[in-house]
């Protein structure tokens, strides 16, 4: 999991660097001297260049030849005579030598770009390979802390020049950040700001900014003689750091030198002691990358666990010139993989042509042995070499030409180590491409070669050209050995791939390397079953810590870090004596797995596990339990949403598996769900749902199902309460028909762990022959069988009356009913007491009042020792525990967590207070006595409102009750602020000066309290009452004080400030909390009382049959058999909510086998309908959308012919003249239908045919008319038939149906027509497969689907609303849910105008109304595959404002360009998740462009600016003058990914430019609390902007005519 971000606050984003604790040095040269106070790793940094690395300087001047005769003569090193020192200058060598001295430049690089990167640099000397190694080792890996890579990337090509189009500049970008990102690669180039090395720094800035914390390594290697300002870096101390200016730099005129790339991390500078010439570095960099790639990488194998191979080096080349062919010789004579990308030009287009002209020649060869060997190579023949020789003429002197061909012919020799890749190649990326040389270039190992794959996570690539050859001969492969691997990397393709070649996990996974899965420090199994037990609670029994569990042994000490890494939680380790003798084998290698897997929050590895799992609905209620358990615990938002997401997606696993079962077997089902799971923690599916507060699982009607049958026991649930309570009271009336029995057979009693005939325990499995499958054993001491009716088995009548009298009684349902009578009439017996005989005279009935309440404590305290007892409620929204708890601080803990429970404690402990204090003789304890007890009794009423939980009506409102109870807890603290101000504050008014008595602390709040109701005081604040200032008299309170004559004026002014605040503004603000309490729950209503429900049946299914006071016999009993067997039950005895079967059983065998092929089928169905979804769509247009339009027209013009003829079906001579008529219309020349077009939509039939159906149609209207009186007329004078009269066809009625449907589809055509005209691209991002900052999948959508005007035969969109968008009840969200309400109840809004009830402007920016569907607005750009609001307020439009602040961007005083276009800076903002984005929000889109500026833009760009007295004032000035200057570009629809078909972001693009720059040139930037950071960017269609801003940019370049890409317009 990975740990939360931190914010940056600060106005430019600052990446990861290395310490930087001292000032930065000046870059004057005066300040060079100055030391500054470095950090260890620096100074340690410093001590080992200072002694270790030595640089080239030259020796002495030696004049240059073929130069002009000068004053001040060149010298070979490339600098001026003037420029040596004496020295130098001394001396006649004629030959030019350079000498070492130590190391005078390194430290750290601060360049001066957006945003302000830090890199390390360093001057070295062309050096030896083993100095080389030394610098990689001790600098490099040591003191600069890289990593070793797992691949080396090495960039070459040309150094200035090089230009690439926009579309393949953004394919090589994308394709290196793959290969950098996916392999943790090490990228080295020339390091300059220029050329090829430009182009790799910013794909390099761009996985920076989206990932600050896994920065890619980029170290250049540049030549130190052509680094611009490299005299400035001297200084023998180091600079730490040096602020390196690009914008100076370009103002050099010198072409040999260059900038270094902001953002490459690392740099080289090679120093040959020259100056001014390139390639000098070339040699030091050859040998860099070769000590890199001797460089050893630990891998984990399947036996000895690590090994150790050559880190694999691949070189990249681009354009590139005379140099280039040079490096790649080398390269390949290396053996180093070699990827050549045609179409960047020079060198790099000239090798790949030669080498795809290249033949395979077969060559002979003789070893040293004499043994002859055939090997094929690459040659050219003369027409491709005469072609190469013609183009290398026009590129390079003719004296190298013959070099340069010779290197080539050499270079394409191996085809294994040379690939070429086209930019516009649309099959193949660079990241792919690097990875085919790679695998050429090991293709004589293919284990090597499945480890590239994996590494780089491309499994089609292992599948089809590695695994799949048919020469392979997989049986020798060593698959498990990348088994480990490919979990460890989270590479769940490859999994499934290797388990689908045979991978036995059973005997891949063994104790070694599940350890090694959980980490790498002291961990053991028992730790992993502790975590467990406390994340998900100590009912679940994980067999890691079983005891009798076997193998695991070497439990040293605990480690309580160890699972802190493991979870990012805070857990508590047990002691190493508690599990220094467990030991644990690993017999579930799946379930082992998969419980790391949700463990470390890989959802797909456990999704992939789970499939494969025999116990699936046991294995998705624990995924979801205990993603629920971490997700609690969690303080990251971002991981916590993740978890809670995960767990959905496995409660919904779980439910269709639970579905699926019950549509097939309602009986085996429910034995799922109560089936005791060995290899789950001992518990049950039911239990382990309620104890993850699993509402919709427990909700669903098999759950619901085996409730009521566990609620009304071996009783038919036709039974009525009306016939259940009086045959409670008259027993013999269960022989009567009155009561039911779903077994009307005779039955014996059989106590539990007796043995039944067959010779099972009754707490074992039996026979499936005498054991019904649909029956529930008793939750009691004993089990009740039925017996089979043969012979003469029939039992006598009293037999009889004895099982129908145990089973009634024993059935929960008929235990609950006699609970509440008893407990009705123990009320009835209290209250008659306190009314009427308390007394000091102890009373029988008092007596028995005193021993039914020591009855119910028993109960209490059998309920917090037993280990199936009630199920206990925290809230409705926080988590279930049954008190299933193993220890007894558990069990306390379970009891305690229950609010009932605590009532009932409550009130058992107030009465015996009361009790004690009746006896006591005095007077005043008798009455604190008798308080008491009427307290008590209000608790012990209170207590019955828990009957009322089983009610569908009145539990949910308890529910609410509670939640208010803690709504009014929070508000009573507030309410006590105002209260005890104002009674203070008008009490020292009034009263002055009032003695202290411990009667003050009643009286001073006592009116503050009753004027919140209305009782106001006013004659005792005027003093109108009998009042006296006598002390004696108003000291006790016995007479009314008077009050002063200032507080009289002053306290009445103040309750009316009170009043309005408490009556007025806070008791109204309780309501409205109240009311959103209450609405909030309605809509959950049926889970929470099924929840509820639930609670009941568990608790009474587990309660004795004898009510309190009668069940003081049975808890006797309970005693003498605790005390005698020395143990509770076993844990593995059944009961309502738990079977057990026996462990070798063959039924519960076949039962486990039967859910797993359901659960098969259920996901081979739900695969089935997600490729529906996706591949059976129903298509009405060709190729483009004009060619739709006319193949949909052509067809409604033949369609409504076809209407038209149908019309004359009953006659039969008019049809046949028109038959042809069909005929004639599908040879319409394409000439017709673009008249057809030009008619917009129009049945554009020919004339001569439409005045002819027109004539058609008039004949058979007078046809019809006449017939119809002919048929009268026989009727009156009774000539007609006596057959029933035929109806004639109404054909007005019909060409009128017939009209009606031609004008549905002329709209279609309309809307056809409008979306094809705006087009597609607008829109697309609201169509990616993910939903943001989700793993949910939106249902594909094709771009001729999109329309609403195109139906769908199968369109299933995924319906999501986040989270908190429903709990969000600010004003940019709506309040209702319409999704989740009938359709007839959706009015809530009014769409398309301003709603006025909201006050939200609900009309569309579009121009156009947008369509209301059942109740739902419609999406005005179509669909969008999902359903909900997602992340979005409100339902429809959501409104937005965006701004754009811009400048020109300069470099000095000169105006920037590109492609002769300016170039445009803009103010952006970076989002939370890494985004930039313009600054903008939801909000009223009518605002006053002043104002939008100084609320949206100030809140995200100036921060606390704004805040500032300093800076405000000159801010506000400077927005009001910007102000002036914006101007709105755009209003309309927003392609944003969070679009809906349901609601869809809408925005006003205002522009705010400064074209001068006298405004904006100075202001400062500061990130505000929304935002990360903020800057100010140059446009460019290189940066990836969040949602449709990229889009919006492109907008504002066009109508400034700026440049934002290569291909603007």
């Amino acid at each position: 999991m990975a740990a939360s971000g931190n914010t940056i606050e600060m106005a430019k984003v600052k990446p990861v660097s290395s310490n930087r604790n001292s000032k930065a040095v000046s870059e004057n040269a005066s300040d060079k001297n100055i030391t500054p106070t470095l950090a260890k790793s620096q100074q340690d940094e410093k001590k080992w260049i200072k002694t270790n690395i030595k640089v080239k300087e030259c020796a002495h001047f030696v004049k240059a030849n073929n130069q002009e005769s000068s004053q001040d003569p060149k010298c070979n090193c490339g600098l001026r005579k003037g420029h040596h020192r004496d020295n130098q200058k001394q001396g006649h060598e004629t030959h030019w030598k350079a000498h070492s001295i130590h190391a005078n430049a390194y430290g750290e690089l601060e360049f001066d770009d957006d945003n302000n990167q830090v890199a390390k640099f360093v001057r070295v000397g062309d050096c030896e390979e083993g100095e080389v190694k030394r610098i990689l080792d001790n600098l490099l890996i040591k003191h600069w802390n890289l990593q070793k890579p797992n691949l080396l990337i090495s960039v070459t090509g040309g150094a200035k020049n090089f230009d690439m189009k926009a579309r393949l500049k953004e394919v090589f970008r994308r394709g290196l950040q793959k290969a950098a990102e996916s392999t943790g690669a090490w990228i080295i180039t020339g390091g300059s700001n220029a050329g090829v090395m430009k182009y790799v720094g910013e794909a390099i800035k761009e996985i920076s900014i989206s990932d600050e914390k896994n920065r890619v390594v980029a170290i250049g290697v540049a030549p130190w003689g052509c680094v611009k300002k490299r005299d400035e870096l001297i200084n023998s101390e180091g600079v730490w750091p040096y602020k390196y200016s690009l914008n100076d730099g370009m103002k050099s005129d010198n072409p040999n030198e260059t900038l270094l790339d902001p953002n490459h991390t690392h740099f080289l500078l090679v120093d040959n002691g020259t100056q001014n010439k390139w390639g000098t570095e070339i040699a030091f960099r050859s040998k860099l990358e070769k000590v890199i790639a001797k460089l050893k990488s630990t891998m984990k194998t399947d036996d000895t666990g690590t090994e150790t191979k050559d880190i694999p080096v691949v070189l990249l080349v681009l354009q590139g010139g005379p140099g280039t062919y040079q490096t790649i010789h080398g390269a390949i004579k290396n053996k180093t993989p070699t990827v050549v990308i045609k179409g960047t030009g020079g060198a790099a287009d000239i090798i790949a042509q030669a080498f795809q002209k290249a033949k395979p020649t077969e060559v002979s060869k003789i070893d040293q042995s004499g043994i002859e060997i055939k090997e094929t190579i690459m040659e050219l023949d003369d027409t491709a070499e005469g072609d190469l020789i013609l183009k290398l003429q026009q590129s390079y002197d003719k004296n190298s030409i013959q070099d340069y061909m010779n290197k080539i012919r050499e270079i394409i020799h191996n085809k294994d180590l040379l690939t070429v890749f086209e930019l516009d190649s649309r099959n193949l990326t660079v990241d792919v491409a690097i990875l085919t040389a790679l695998l050429k270039a090991n293709k004589n190992d293919v284990m090597d070669q499945l480890e590239l794959a994996l590494v780089w996570d491309k499994m089609e690539v292992a599948k089809n050209d590695i695994l799949g050859d048919d020469t392979l001969d997989r049986k020798k492969l060593n698959l498990p050995e990348k088994m480990l691997t490919a979990i460890e990397r989270n590479r769940v393709s490859f999994v499934d791939l290797f388990i689908d070649y045979g991978v036995n996990l059973k005997q891949f996974l063994t104790k070694e390397k599940l350890l090694q899965l959980y980490n790498t420090e002291k961990i053991t199994m028992a730790h992993v079953g502790e975590l467990l037990q406390y994340l998900i609670g100590d009912y679940y029994l994980p067999y890691y810590c079983d005891k009798n569990n076997s193998t695991y042994n070497d439990v040293n000490s605990p480690v309580h870090s160890g699972l802190q890494a493991m979870t990012n939680l805070h857990v508590r380790i047990c002691s190493e004596d508690n599990y220094a003798s467990l030991k644990i084998k690993v017999d579930h290698p799946i379930q082992d797995l998969f419980v790391w897997s949700v463990l470390m929050n890989r959802q797909e590895m456990a999704d992939l596990f789970w499939k494969e799992l025999d116990e699936p609905l046991a294995a998705a209620l624990f995924a979801n339990s205990l993603y629920k358990a971490m997700n609690t615990r969690s303080e990251d938002t971002e991981i916590s949403l993740k978890l809670h997401q995960h767990a959905e997606e496995f409660n919904d696993k779980a439910i269709g598996v639970l579905n699926s079962c019950y549509e097939k077997d309602e009986v085996k089902t429910q034995e799922i769900l109560v089936r005791q799971l060995r290899n789950w923690g001992q518990t049950t599916c039911v239990i382990m749902a309620v104890q993850a507060d699993n509402k919709r699982f427990i909700s669903q009607t098999a759950c619901q199902t085996l409730l009521n049958s566990i609620w009304m026991g071996n009783l038919s649930q036709d039974n009525s309460i009306f016939s259940v309570i009086p045959s409670i009271v008259l027993f013999p009336l269960i022989l009567t028909p009155i009561v039911k029995f779903k077994d009307d057979e005779i039955a014996k009693v059989i106590p539990v762990g007796d043995k039944d005939k067959e010779g099972n325990s009754s707490d074992g499995e039996k026979i499936e022959q005498t054991e019904p499958p649909n029956r529930q054993s008793s939750s009691n001491s004993f089990i009740i069988d039925p017996i089979e009716e043969t012979g003469n088995s029939r039992l006598s009548c009293c037999e009889r009356f004895w099982y129908r009298l145990k089973t009634f009684y024993l059935a929960p349902a008929v235990i609950f009913y006699l609970n509440v009578l008893t407990y009705l009439v123990f009320l009835g017996l209290y209250s008659f007491h306190l009314l009427i005989s308390f007394n000091r005279t102890f009373t029988i009935l008092e007596g028995v009042l005193c021993g039914w309440v020591v009855t119910i404590f028993v109960e209490e305290i059998r309920q917090m020792s037993s280990k199936t007892g009630r199920v206990i409620v925290k809230s409705s929204r926080t988590k279930v525990i049954t008190s299933n708890a193993t220890s007894v601080g558990s069990k306390f803990r379970t009891y305690f967590t229950d609010y009932w429970n605590i009532l009932d404690l409550m009130t058992i402990f107030l009465f015996a207070f009361g009790i004690i204090l009746r006896f006591i003789p005095n007077d005043t304890t008798f009455e604190i006595a008798r308080v008491s007890l009427c307290l008590n009794l209000i608790s012990f009423y209170f207590r019955i409102l828990h009957i009322f939980s089983v009610n569908k009506q009145l539990g949910p409102k308890l529910v609410m009750i509670r939640r208010m109870v803690q709504d009014l807890m929070s508000f009573v603290v507030i309410l006590a602020v105002f209260i005890i101000a104002y009674a203070v504050a008008t009490e020292a008014i009034l009263y002055p000066n009032t003695e202290f008595s411990w009667k003050l602390f009643y009286h001073v709040p006592r009116k503050a309290y009753w004027q919140i109701y209305g009782e106001l005081f006013l004659e005792d604040i005027e003093g109108q009452n009998d009042c006296t200032n006598d002390a004696a008299l108003y000291r006790d309170y016995n007479q009314p004080r008077c009050p002063s004559e200032v507080g009289k004026f002053v306290a009445p002014v103040l309750m009316g400030f009170y009043v309005l605040m408490t009556n007025v503004l806070l008791l109204n603000l309780l309501i409205a909390m109240f009311s959103y309490t209450f609405e909030l729950l309605h809509q959950n209503t049926d889970s929470i009382w099924r929840f509820a429900n639930l609670q009941v049946v568990m608790e009474y299914s587990t309660r004795p049959p004898l009510p309190p006071p009668f069940t003081l016999i049975l808890h006797v009993k309970y005693l003498v058999h605790h005390l005698t067997s020395c143990h509770q039950c076993p844990p593995g005895t059944s009961h309502g909510f738990r079977k057990v079967y026996d462990k070798n059983g063959q039924y519960e065998r076949q039962l486990i086998q039967w859910e797993s092929v359901i659960a098969e089928a259920y996901c081979n169905k739900a695969e089935q309908a997600s490729m529906e979804s996706i591949n059976q769509r129903y298509t009405t247009v060709l190729e483009s959308p004009l060619s739709n339009i006319n193949h949909v027209m052509e067809y409604d013009m033949r369609e409504s012919v076809t209407l038209r003829l149908e019309r004359f079906n009953d006659f039969e001579s008019i049809n046949q003249r028109y038959t042809t008529v069909l005929d004639r219309l599908e040879n319409v020349s394409s000439g017709r239908m673009m008249e057809y077009q030009d008619a917009q939509g129009q049945d554009a039939i020919p004339t001569l045919i439409e005045t002819r159906f027109e004539g058609i149609e008039e004949q058979i209207k007078i046809s019809h008319n006449v017939l119809d009186w002919i048929m009268k007329s026989l009727i009156e004078h009774k000539l007609a038939s006596k057959d029933e009269r035929p109806e004639l066809a109404d054909v007005e009625e019909r060409l009128q149906k017939e009209e009606r449907k031609k004008a549905k589809k002329r709209i279609r055509n309309e809307q056809l027509k409008f979306f094809f005209k705006q087009g597609f691209e607008v829109h697309v991002k609201c169509r990616n497969s993910t939903y943001p900052e989700t793993n949910i999948m939106r249902a594909e959508v094709k771009d001729d689907e999109v329309c609403w005007a195109i139906k769908m035969k199968k369109y299933n969109p995924v319906r999501y609303t986040a989270p908190k968008i429903l709990s969000n009840q600010k004003t940019y969200t709506d309040k209702y849910d319409l999704i989740d309400m009938p359709e007839n109840e959706r009015d809530k809004y009014d769409f398309n105008k301003f709603d006025m009830v909201t006050k939200v402007d609900r009309t569309s920016l579009c121009g156009f109304p947008y369509e209301i569907s059942h109740g739902l607005p419609l999406n005005p750009r179509g669909r969008t595959g999902l359903v909900g609001r997602g992340l979005l307020g409100r339902w429809g439009p959501n409104h937005a404002a965006d701004t754009v602040v811009s400048r020109w961007k300069k470099d000095g005083d000169l105006q920037e360009y590109r492609e002769k276009k300016p170039c445009l800076e803009f103010v952006a903002v970076q989002r939370p998740d890494k985004q930039w984005a313009i600054p903008g929000g939801f909000g009223n889109p009518d605002k006053k462009l002043e104002e939008i500026l100084m609320t949206v833009f100030a809140r995200e760009a100036l921060g606390t600016l704004m805040d500032d007295p300093k800076e405000r004032p000159l801010l506000l000035q400077k927005l009001k003058k910007l102000s002036e200057k914006g101007r709105v570009i755009y209003e309309g629809y927003a392609d944003d990914e969070r679009n809906t078909d349901n609601s869809w972001s809408e925005s006003r693009l205002i522009l705010y430019h400064d074209d001068t720059g006298e405004i904006l040139d100075n202001i400062k930037l500061r990130a505000g609390d929304t935002v990360c950071a903020t800057a100010w960017i140059t446009a460019s269609s290189t940066m990836t902007f969040w949602g449709a801003h990229e889009e919006f940019l492109r907008m504002v370049t066009d109508d400034l005519k700026a440049h934002f890409n290569n291909n603007s317009g």
